[in-house]
């Protein structure tokens, strides 16, 4: 069992007795995954974030789905079978890995309860969120995804709502807001 875990993020200390016990008992299963915690400078801000309970095909057009790549394990066939992570990204990576294992036919679950990961809010990815967007736009074309789509969708709604995001995080009314925002 492989996961997937980035500088800055942990795992909570029943994570892998978790998972492990989840393939043990289901050996169909290729890929799991979980909720997220999600942790801000402003610990305030902290919380869960989840993931989509089931993924369909509509779950990875021109987007990266509501799946949370530090909460990712898999079953080393699924490493041997579709390769490794693309050398010319740097950001996206695990969208365009995530998203050739869902396309090549492996099995997902996400693992119910508690969160199996906490994610720094201010990651490389995070840090460089434009160029992500941009990678995962790439990507979604060289999927086949309507250019249309994946552009509105990516680079006017998610860098427009990155773009308020980082402005409400500097004000503390911003702040009040997100925190409003996160309790619904």
């Amino acid at each position: 069992i492989i996961g997937l875990l980035n500088a800055g993020d942990c795992f909570f200390n029943d994570t892998i007795a978790r998972v492990v016990q989840i393939f043990l008992e289901n050996p169909e299963l290729d890929i799991v995954y979980g909720n997220l915690f999600l942790i801000f400078e402003d610990a305030s801000l902290n919380h869960v974030r989840k993931a989509k309970s089931t993924l369909d095909s509509r779950s990875f057009k021109c987007r990266f789905p509501d799946l949370n790549h530090p909460t990712v394990f898999f079953r080393k066939k699924v490493f041997d079978s579709i390769g490794g992570f693309r050398k010319n990204l740097k950001l996206a990576m695990d969208y365009e890995w995530l998203r050739r294992a869902f396309c090549a036919g492996f099995n997902f679950f996400k693992l119910e309860g508690e969160p199996l990961a906490m994610l720094e809010f201010s990651g490389t990815s995070t840090e460089n969120f434009h160029q992500t967007i941009r990678e995962v736009y790439a990507i979604s074309l060289a999927y086949g995804d309507s250019k249309a789509v994946s552009w509105v969708y990516n680079i006017l709604y998610r860098q427009l709502r990155c773009f308020i995001r980082s402005r409400l995080l500097k004000s503390s009314i911003g702040n009040n807001i997100i925190r409003m925002l996160i309790r619904k």
